[in-house]
């Protein structure tokens, strides 16, 4: 998880890994969000924490794209 604060807002960037990895073969998605802790309750503020799940917008970057697809990365051992 990346994050950085700008303003009232935290930009959030995750790198998210597949169920089905294996020892030779990884696939990871891309997961971004915006959090806004001034939206949080008062109440709650303190215990929450800016993540992808709690984002006010979140999406995966491949549905940002032209396409609007989900996009999954490989990367394996030779």
């Amino acid at each position: 998880m990346f994050s950085r604060t700008s303003e009232d807002v935290v930009h959030l960037v995750e790198i998210q890994s597949s169920r089905s990895n294996t020892d030779l073969e990884s696939r990871f998605t891309v997961n971004v969000g915006v959090f806004a802790p001034t939206v949080v309750y008062a109440d709650v503020r303190d215990t929450t924490k800016p993540s992808i799940p709690s984002s006010h917008w979140r999406h995966r970057l491949g549905s940002l794209s032209p396409e609007k697809k989900d996009l999954w990365w490989g990367v394996s051992t030779p």
